[in-house]
This record gives C-alpha cells, sequence and structure tokens, in this order.
C-alpha cells in the first residue's frame, strides 16, 4: 500500500474532521486509517475501528489508483441509508485532497529532475572546451590562421544557422572586413561555396564560371565547410587581395586547423544551445511557479528585472561603498538564474495557504459557516419568540458585519475588537439533538484573532518554508563553479541585516551584495504587486515609506535602498508594470540621507 500519510498528514485529517464534525450524523463513529496507522476520526469508537470487523464498513482512499488506506465508519443498521451519502462525500474530499498533493509532489519531482539534467549538461559542456563562446572559437581561429598564413588580407567566420537554413557571418579579420563580406555573402561565387560548388583554393576568383562581376578586392580564396560529425556547422573563408596567393601547404595547414577548431566551435555552438534552452527552462520554471498562484503571476519574472537595474546601479557608482563593485559575465548569469528561481520551493508551498485571502480561508471561506450558523440562532430566537423582529435582524447584521471585517486581515485587531469576538463566542447554537455550540469554535477564534494578515503561526511557518525549500532545491543542482553562488543569492532573499531574518537567520557579515538586491527587488515587486488576494497594491509613496522604515530597522541595505532611489529604479519600473493609479508624488529627498 501507498504511505497514505505521506500525502494525507494526520493534522490535516484531524483539521477537515473537526470542520465537518457539526454535520455529522449522530450516533456515527468515522476513522481514516493508512498502513496499520490511525489517522483521525470522528466519534467514540473511532480507534477502534478496523477494516476487518464485520461491522465496520469501509470505503477505499487512492492515490494514483493504488490503495492507499480506508475511510472506516459505523453507524445503526437503521441509519445507514442516511449517513451513506454523507461518507461518500467525505471520502471524495479525502481522495481530493491526496490527489491534489500527489499532483504537487509530482510536479516537483519533474522540475527538480529536469533542472539537474539541464546543469549536468551545461557542466559537462564547461569542462569540454576551453572556451564556449563561438565568437570567441571563430576569433581564435581566425587569429591563429593570420599568423601561419601572412597571405592572408581577409577572413572570415560564417556560422549555419540551423533554424533558418542559411549561414550568417560570425566574425572577421582583416581592414574593412564586415562590410566587404556581408557583400560577397550575397554573390553566386560564395552561394557556390555553400552548396560545395566551390571548396579549397580558388586562385583566381575572376576566372570561376560563378564570378559574374569582376572584384578588385578579393582575388583569391580558400574556402572550407566546418563539419563535426556528419552536420553542417559553418563556412571558413579566406581571402587576399592577389592572384595565385595559397599554396597546398596553405590548404592542407588550414584544414588541420579548421578541423581542430570546428569540434570546439560544435561544442561552443551546443554549449549556447543548452545554455539557452537552460535559461528558456528557467523562464518556464518561474512562470510555472507563478501560475500556481493568480495572485503572485508575473512575481518570478519582475524581481530579476528590478533586481539588474539596481546591480547595473551599483556597477556604475563611483562612490563608496560600491566604488569596488563590479559585475563579470558569469555573475550576471548567476543573478539571471538565482532570482528567476529564487522562489521555487513554492513548487512545494499548499495553494491553499500561498493564496489564503481571509483569516478563515482553508479549502473554503468558513465566513460562511459562521453566516449559516447566525441565520440558525435567528431561526431559533424567532421560534422561541425572543426579542423584536427587526432590532434582532439588525442586531445580528452588525455582529456579521463585524466579524467579516475582522475575517479580512485589513486592521490590526485591538482588544477591544479581541473582546468583542470573545463575547460572540459565547453566544450558542443548538444542533437537532439540542447539543450546544458556540457560534465560534476554537479554531476560528484563534485564526480570526490574528493581529495582521490573513495566517497564522503555523501557516506562516509554512510560507516561510518556501525558502528551505528553495535552497534544497537549488543545492541538489550540480552548477557549476561559475555559477556557484545561485544558492547564496537565491536562498538570502528573506534574510536582514540585523539578523532577524529567516531561515538561517544571517547578519549583514553573511550576506553579499548581490543577495542584498535580491531581497530589495523581492520586497519592492511584492508591494507593489496588483495582484495579492490580502490587500489592494500599494502606491510608490507607501511602499518607498515602508521600505525606509526596514532600511532604518537594519531589515534591508540602506545603502542600497538610497542607490535605488538616487538612480530612480523605482520610478522606471513603476513606469512599465504600475497601475497608473499607484504612481503617486515622491520626493525621494524625503528618504535619501542627509
Amino acid at each position: 500500500m501507498v504511505p497514505l500519510h505521506l500525502y494525507l498528514p494526520a493534522k490535516r485529517v484531524k483539521e477537515q474532521l473537526q470542520a465537518v464534525a457539526d454535520l455529522a450524523p449522530a450516533e456515527l463513529s468515522v476513522a481514516i486509517r493508512g498502513q496499520e496507522r490511525f489517522l483521525g476520526g470522528l466519534g467514540a469508537q473511532a480507534e477502534s475501528l478496523m477494516a476487518d470487523q464485520p461491522e465496520t464498513r469501509s470505503e477505499p482512499l487512492l492515490i494514483d489508483g493504488a490503495l492507499a488506506g480506508h475511510l472506516l465508519w459505523r453507524a445503526p443498521p437503521e441509519t445507514e441509508a442516511q449517513v451513506m451519502p454523507w461518507i461518500r462525500h467525505l471520502g471524495t474530499l479525502f481522495n481530493t485532497m491526496m490527489e491534489l498533493e500527489y499532483a504537487r509532489r509530482a510536479v516537483a519531482r519533474e522540475a527538480l529532475e529536469s533542472l539537474r539534467e539541464i546543469a549536468l549538461l551545461e557542466r559537462a559542456s564547461t569542462l569540454l572546451n576551453r572556451s564556449l563562446r563561438p565568437r570567441e572559437v571563430a576569433d581564435a581561429l581566425l587569429a591563429e590562421l593570420a599568423t601561419r598564413t601572412p597571405r592572408i588580407t581577409w577572413s572570415a567566420v560564417f556560422l549555419y544557422d540551423f533554424a533558418q537554413q542559411e549561414h550568417t557571418l560570425l566574425t572577421t579579420l582583416g581592414t574593412d572586413a564586415a562590410p566587404w563580406f556581408q557583400e560577397f555573402a550575397a554573390s553566386p561565387f560564395f552561394q557556390g561555396m555553400v552548396t560545395g560548388e566551390v571548396t579549397g583554393i580558388i586562385n583566381d576568383i575572376a576566372s570561376h564560371a560563378l564570378c559574374t562581376h569582376a572584384d578588385p578586392r578579393f582575388r583569391a580564396t580558400i574556402a572550407l565547410p566546418l563539419e563535426a560529425h556528419q552536420e553542417r556547422v559553418g563556412l571558413l573563408v579566406l581571402a587576399a587581395d592577389h592572384k595565385e596567393a595559397f599554396t597546398s601547404a596553405d590548404l592542407k595547414r588550414t584544414t588541420t586547423l579548421a578541423s581542430i577548431a570546428t569540434t570546439a566551435l560544435r561544442n561552443a555552438q551546443m554549449f549556447v544551445a543548452e545554455t539557452n534552452m537552460f535559461r528558456a527552462f528557467i523562464g518556464m520554471i518561474a512562470s510555472a511557479i507563478d501560475a500556481k498562484s493568480p495572485y503572485t503571476a508575473g512575481h518570478c519574472r519582475r524581481v530579476p528585472e528590478i533586481a539588474r537595474m539596481l546591480t547595473e546601479a551599483a556597477c556604475a557608482d563611483v562612490n563608496p561603498p560600491f566604488h569596488d563593485f563590479h559585475f563579470s559575465e558569469d555573475d550576471w548569469e548567476t543573478l539571471e538564474i538565482a532570482t528567476y528561481l529564487h522562489d521555487c520551493g513554492k513548487v512545494v508551498t499548499p495553494e491553499w495557504v500561498m493564496d489564503k485571502p481571509t483569516k478563515l480561508t482553508t479549502n473554503m471561506d468558513r465566513i460562511a459557516l459562521l453566516e449559516l450558523r447566525i441565520q440558525l440562532i435567528m431561526f431559533q430566537e424567532r421560534l422561541r419568540g425572543e426579542g423584536e423582529e427587526s432590532q434582532r435582524q439588525e442586531f445580528w447584521k452588525n455582529q456579521l458585519d463585524f466579524l467579516k471585517a475582522c475575517n479580512l486581515g485589513n486592521e490590526f485587531i485591538s482588544p477591544e475588537t479581541e473582546a468583542r469576538l470573545r463575547g460572540l463566542a459565547k453566544i450558542t447554537w443548538h444542533d437537532l439533538q439540542e447539543r450546544p455550540h458556540s457560534l465560534i469554535n476554537a479554531w476560528e477564534m484563534d485564526n480570526l484573532l490574528i493581529r495582521r494578515g490573513t495566517l497564522n503561526a503555523e501557516e506562516r511557518t509554512i510560507i516561510e518554508d518556501h525558502v528551505v525549500h528553495t535552497i534544497n532545491m537549488l543545492k541538489e543542482i550540480p552548477f557549476p563553479p561559475r555559477l556557484r553562488h545561485v544558492v547564496d543569492y537565491a536562498g538570502g532573499h528573506h534574510e536582514c541585516l540585523n539578523g532577524r531574518g529567516y531561515p538561517h537567520k544571517l547578519t549583514d557579515a553573511s550576506l553579499s551584495i548581490p543577495a542584498r538586491i535580491v531581497a530589495i527587488a523581492d520586497i519592492f515587486e511584492a508591494l507593489t504587486a496588483p495582484d495579492r488576494p490580502y490587500r489592494s497594491p500599494y502606491t510608490l509613496s507607501k511602499a518607498l515609506d515602508i521600505m525606509q522604515r526596514m532600511a532604518m530597522d537594519g531589515h534591508i541595505d540602506p545603502d542600497l535602498f538610497q542607490l535605488f532611489l538616487r538612480a530612480g529604479i523605482y520610478r522606471r519600473y513603476a513606469e512599465t508594470h504600475l497601475k497608473p493609479d499607484q504612481i503617486d508624488a515622491v520626493d525621494p529627498t524625503r528618504y535619501l540621507a542627509g
């Protein structure tokens, strides 16, 4: 059997059973069991229910078609027909929860495996080639040929574009070589080189059948197709400004060097293709993370943009503390990957936590249950003839409006609000068996008393754990040495200079400038994002007010925040990505240190 507890934790079972306990038929006992493990139940006999008991009924719990456990139940024989629909709905609920968790884990596994495979390919390419840039390989080839064959006046490497099925000019050597080769590439003579009709040494171009016009510049050529593993890589063309310029020794030497360079060039081509695919895959993963929640769509694509602008500003700043800060090409690639994947751990964060729009939301917003209970209380009061009808309706309308306001999480819960909530919790309603129940149960009270936002302590821990998952997932990828800082940059975006961040409570001594940049980019995007479920998007001024307080508190780097303002990054980003009503008047001198 599949281990049920991995896909249906006991805590989640108990939460769901508690949520429906009020609606359970009388004298019903229910148990959820996996491999000899009791995960939760309802009723006095719940823990004693076993699948092999004759009087116990069983509904299978399946994961990907495989049996994972049982929903066991027992009820008086005369009530079984009434209980069955309720049991089947409960079974559907738990099976759906397991399917969602199974799918989430499958996506995470596939994403991690794909990232690992592509990173291994990239590292292998790095080890096999000294240079992994086609232009550098081609430049080195032309420089070597110029040294060994001084009769060459101009030279060029054309790279074959498999997608367009044409040769494009990659690099040239010689005075005014680039425009001349561009013009030459349009001639029938060059097309003969491409097709193989013209190859080897041509010491008198003007006399060749494919030469349709006299060219005073190119008088002699060597043309060699560049092929590796029976695939066209490109074309090498050497040219001289006089006839009879090349010998068979030149051709042999050129052929030898070209064959060595062709393999390196092909490896470089493959590396570029793999890098592009890796970057495209990173972009796809970022899109998948954003698509997981409609409320964070675009976050993983907008954070890299802010981080790049701030890094460019830091590199260009000639004043302390950034006057010695600079970025290599590998550093830029590291930052790009880190920013796109800084939230990759969210693929295992449950949607019901990540998208929690109100305090009482689980798989539904339980404010609806509170409204239903209030309607039931009003009905029971009406039957007992308590109070004047319109007054009672107005009273309960006010209580419901109050509960709905508390549920939103927009306002701080004051002592007066808490006292009112606890007073409402003392009001009871009665079920069909005349058993009393509180209007607000313990779980609902704990969540309604959340001081700020919609997440309780446990849910906030789950959210914060996405950084741990990000770090662990990225550590599984064998990044090459040039990308060794990806994990540090991506995993530090919730750390603080004052040591109060997470997950490792690092301090300023342990946080690199790029990691601090990613943190600022992440915060600014989150504050101004138009798609959060628990609040309206902040205006520029409000977002900067919050960030200034964070800088003063040691939450973010104050020097980088100052640079963020001086360079006008907040304004450039806003003009592209924010709604017009978010872009209010901002006086940056308010925030700049004197």
